[in-house]
């Protein structure tokens, strides 16, 4: 802490070093007190309450004194109503930054929704193409597998097959496909 030997109150009291401590002795009353020249303004002013009243100072000291206590106070009074005020605009600044900000941020959360919406949109869409191209193969599936059935029950394995696409050779028994075993195939097409 910086000593300040030019505040007006050393002038009214003396300084007593012991160690490091801060100790000041009144000029007046030879009252001893811890502390430093603030205490000392104090008790040279008749404050009450932190320190005892110096009963022999001078009353033009005294007024003195409680010039430069009120003095200080005010000084302390402005330097905080100017740091209020500092924080003030700080915070009126940031609070503007951050509207800014959230403003910023509605923007990106709108843009992100749109996006979203429309890949929902194209996805879906994708899905209804692939959707009916399966329903298709399945119907084109199932024609194929009812006109191959039409065929061998109707037609046996000695008729030719050559109205029909695929091979144009003769069925023997040794061809004929076990319809029981294609049931699954009807499962998986869902009938």
């Amino acid at each position: 802490m910086v000593r300040r030997l030019c505040d007006p109150a050393w002038e009214h009291c003396t300084k007593i070093n012991i160690g490091k401590a801060n100790r000041v002795k009144c000029n007046y009353c030879s009252h001893r007190m811890w502390g430093g020249v603030s205490r000392m303004k104090e008790h040279l002013a008749k404050k009450r309450g932190g320190v005892i009243p110096c009963p022999n100072c001078p009353p033009e000291v005294s007024s003195k004194m409680r010039d430069l206590l009120i003095k200080t106070a005010f000084a302390k009074e402005q330097k905080l109503r100017h740091r209020r005020e500092s924080l003030e605009k700080m915070k009126v600044e940031s609070s503007a930054a951050s509207d800014i900000k959230e403003e910023d941020e509605n923007d990106c959360l709108k843009r992100a929704m749109k996006e979203s919406l429309e890949t929902y949109e194209k996805e879906k869409k994708e899905d209804e193409e692939f959707n009916d191209s399966y329903d298709k193969a399945c119907r084109e599936s199932i024609m194929f597998f009812e006109m191959e059935k039409r065929f061998r029950g109707g037609q046996g394995c000695s008729g030719s097959a050559s109205n029909m696409a695929g091979p144009s050779h003769d069925f023997n028994d040794s061809c004929i496909i076990d319809l029981e075993v294609d049931s699954d195939y009807d499962n998986d097409l869902g009938f």
